[in-house]
């Protein structure tokens, strides 16, 4: 897509240019457009001594890991969500099915399995990319999950036996900037 600037000519000195739009504002109303807005959960996380932090939207956050799109996997055959439907989700190429959060609980617990979501750049990388590098095992960290359409608190939960799995910057169109993948041993609402 290509943006063309033609100026507006006119007797007035309030004439201003047409087309002329601040790149970042261009910039901003297309990742408006591209993706909705998505209401953001929050993990609090602490690798080797240093909390992974964010720039996060809601002050009560502040020294969280700022996170959305979450997507779910549990390592359990029969993973159920709490009503006994099996989860909705697509399966992946690696033979996963991802699907959101809650449904993988069953009673508030949930053997192994992975999560998977999106963290914009102000986030501080480095921890994240040591215990990638080191194969880390994190004791636990907390997630405070929000629903995405509608932005009301689904629960808390407690994530136990963390591993970073993967941390891939995300493609150039995509927001947030990249895409982490962790795995846990188990998690409970708390």
């Amino acid at each position: 897509m290509r943006l063309q600037r033609k100026l507006t000519r006119g007797d007035s000195r309030r004439a201003m240019p047409a087309g002329v739009v601040p790149l970042a504002a261009v910039v901003l109303a297309f990742c408006a457009v591209a993706a909705p807005a998505r209401a953001q959960s929050y993990l609090r996380i602490e690798i080797a001594g240093h909390h992974v932090t964010s720039s996060p939207w809601k002050e009560k956050y502040k020294g969280w890991l700022q996170i959305e799109a979450v997507e779910a996997s549990s390592d359990a055959q029969n993973a159920r969500a709490g009503s006994g439907d099996a989860p909705r989700g697509s399966w992946m190429e690696d033979g996963r099915r991802w699907t959101v959060f809650p449904s993988i609980l069953n009673s508030g617990r949930a053997a192994a399995g992975r999560l998977s979501f999106g963290i914009d750049e102000s986030a501080s990388l480095e921890p994240l990319r040591d215990a990638q590098k080191h194969k880390s095992l994190i004791a636990s960290a907390e997630l405070d999950y929000y629903d995405d359409n509608s932005g009301t608190c689904i629960g808390k939960y407690r994530l136990k036996g963390i591993r970073v799995l993967s941390l891939e910057t995300a493609p150039p169109s995509a927001c947030p900037e990249y895409e982490l993948t962790i795995s846990f041993q188990s998690v409970e609402k708390i």
